[in-house]
């Protein structure tokens, strides 16, 4: 346990200085790779057997991002995202979310490969957008914890071992490992949030992550 939390301050501590200074949810996307990463490490060595509502529950104390998830959440996950047909764009669009969202949520993966500060500098933006829109609180804040976590991916994804194909308003085809991980994200926070709030869609987020990091 002492040298797993030494693991995850280092991991803050070479994060922290790379914070999205104009996001309040920054944060978010360091704890979230940091418990990807742990999560994902023990399962390649054997210490995680499967996703079940003992694992859960010990991982969920474990790791720093805060979050709730039960092993109801992570089936329903697991299914829609295996699913034959399966496409982001799908679960996007026919989502409840505002058409601000819909239409945002999207560019926030990085599947044009700009240059990570550049690409940072677009999220930096996207940011000041989000808090220009009289959104419900729950969706700003999904949105803000999105933009975090694709703002530190590109540093931050150890675990991954192959590509994924990608499917957006604007392009299909593969994608990078963080573009990857990053789209896993957005479904699991997509598919945890309307099921009982932000600490569900973190948790759904991670579950998303960790599928698509592990396959």
């Amino acid at each position: 346990m002492k040298k797993v939390f030494m693991n995850v301050m280092a991991l803050l501590l070479i994060f922290s200085s790379k914070a999205q200074e104009n996001n309040p949810y920054s944060k978010r996307g360091i704890d979230y790779f940091a418990s990807l990463n742990i999560i994902s490490a023990d399962y390649q060595a054997g210490k995680v057997k499967e996703i079940n509502e003992a694992s859960l529950k010990t991982y969920s104390k474990l790791v720093p991002l805060q979050n709730q998830v039960s092993s109801e959440l992570a089936a329903n996950i697991l299914k829609t995202t295996k699913a034959p047909g399966y496409s982001l764009t799908g679960l996007i669009s026919n989502s409840s979310f505002s058409a601000f969202t819909k239409k945002m949520v999207p560019q926030l993966l990085n599947v044009k490969a700009l240059p990570r500060q550049e690409f940072q500098l677009f999220l930096c933006d996207k940011v000041n957008e989000v808090n220009k829109q009289a959104l419900n609180p729950n969706e700003k804040e999904m949105l803000l914890s999105l933009i975090a976590i694709s703002y530190h991916a590109p540093a931050s994804v150890t675990s991954r071992r192959s590509e994924c194909n990608i499917q957006t308003p604007t392009y299909s085809g593969p994608a990078s490992n963080d573009v990857c991980v990053t789209a896993g994200a957005i479904a699991g926070f997509f598919i945890g949030l309307p099921l009982c709030g932000i600490l569900c869609g973190l948790g759904g987020a991670l579950i998303g992550g960790i599928a698509v990091a592990l396959s």
